[in-house]
């Protein structure tokens, strides 16, 4: 699913540049297992069933016995930042993986840890380029990120969810 945009292109609003590290932390790491479970789980039963692995494997000249072992590999690019103030961090992560990023980039989730557990409370496209707003909506920092035409598009949290 693609959620977008808000153009903020023409806004003079300062912000600054979220790093974003390849892999995550043993923090992002269970924010990332709670929050993404389900959408991990659909992603490799369509991997498994429906694109590569289901077919069978591709082998030099026909061989009759061909084999062939399951590749299926996702990586995060990961940032842990305290969006609210309250002293507990957020976690934004670019999910990126087989059959679920296109030629625009991957999407980035945005994870809140609360009373359940951790929950995605955003989902912005492409999520490679973003930056952190000095301005604040509903107590969260909003959050600019960059399409691939370099148009600057802002998430404003509106009390429950990051909207794109």
């Amino acid at each position: 699913m693609v959620l977008c945009c808000l153009n903020f292109a023409n806004t003079t609003a300062s912000a600054e540049p979220l790093k974003l590290n390849d892999g995550a932390n043993s923090y992002e790491s269970k924010a990332i297992s709670f929050a993404l479970a389900d959408m991990i789980a659909s992603d490799l039963k369509h991997y498994l069933s429906e694109s590569h692995f289901v077919h069978g494997p591709k082998c030099e000249n026909k061989q009759p016995d061909c084999r062939q072992n399951l590749s299926f590999e996702l990586d995060f690019q990961v940032a842990s930042v305290d969006l609210d103030y309250n002293g507990d961090n957020e976690v934004i992560v670019n999910y990126i993986g087989p059959n679920v990023c296109g030629s625009g980039g991957c999407s980035s989730y945005i994870l809140l840890q609360d009373v359940a557990g951790w929950v995605v409370i955003g989902e912005f496209f492409p999520g490679e380029r973003i930056e952190l707003a000095n301005t604040i909506s509903n107590g969260f920092r909003d959050i600019h990120f960059y399409g691939k035409s370099g148009n600057r598009y802002q998430c404003i949290y509106d009390g429950s969810f990051y909207k794109c």
